[in-house]
C-alpha cells in the first residue's frame, strides 16, 4: 500500500491515536513492534501479528473532510519513540524501497533531527536521550541521500 493510503487508514481507523500524517509515520517508522514491516519496498501491516481487524476505535460518524485535512497536515510530530538502529523501520529502509516510502523516510528522519523540545517527553525517565534518535536519523538520512534516485 502506498504512503498516502497507509496514512489515510491510520487516521481514519484510529483518529484519537493519530492526529495528523506525521503521527502515523512516526509510529510506522520509529516505534519498535508497531505492526509494520518492509515488504517489496513498502511498509505493510505485519500479517503475523494479531490482527487489528475489529479493534478499530468505536465506530462513529466520520467527517471525511476532516480525515483528508489531517492526512494533508504536514506539521511535524512533537515526540518520538526511542528508536533502535537494529530494529526500527527507519533504520532498515530496503534498497528496493518505493519512491513514496523513500521520501517519507527522509521526511521522518528530518523531523527527528529537527524536533522541538524533544526531552520533554516521558521516555526521559527511562534513560532515553533524544540524541540517540538524532544519531540514528542522521545516519539514515546520509545513507538514503547516497542512494537518492
Amino acid at each position: 500500500m502506498n504512503v498516502e493510503d497507509t496514512v489515510y487508514e491510520g487516521i481514519r481507523y484510529f483518529p484519537t491515536l493519530f492526529g495528523k500524517k506525521a503521527d502515523v509515520l512516526a509510529h510506522i517508522f520509529c516505534t519498535l513492534g508497531g505492526g509494520y514491516n518492509w515488504v517489496d519496498g513498502e511498509l505493510c501491516e505485519d500479517l503475523e501479528m494479531p490482527s487489528l481487524e475489529g479493534r478499530h476505535e468505536k465506530p462513529r460518524q466520520i467527517d471525511e473532510n476532516n480525515v483528508l485535512a489531517r492526512c494533508a497536515d504536514r506539521t511535524p510530530f512533537d515526540h518520538c519513540y526511542p528508536m533502535s538502529k537494529n530494529y526500527c523501520n527507519l533504520a532498515s529502509v530496503p534498497l528496493d524501497v518505493k519512491d513514496d516510502w523513500f521520501e517519507a523516510a527522509l521526511w521522518v528522519a528530518d523531523m527527528v533531527i529537527n524536533m522541538k523540545n524533544p526531552d520533554s517527553y516521558a521516555y526521559k525517565s527511562m534513560g532515553y536521550k533524544h540524541e540517540d534518535n538524532v544519531k540514528i536519523a542522521r545516519q539514515v538520512k546520509k545513507n538514503l541521500l547516497r542512494r537518492k534516485r
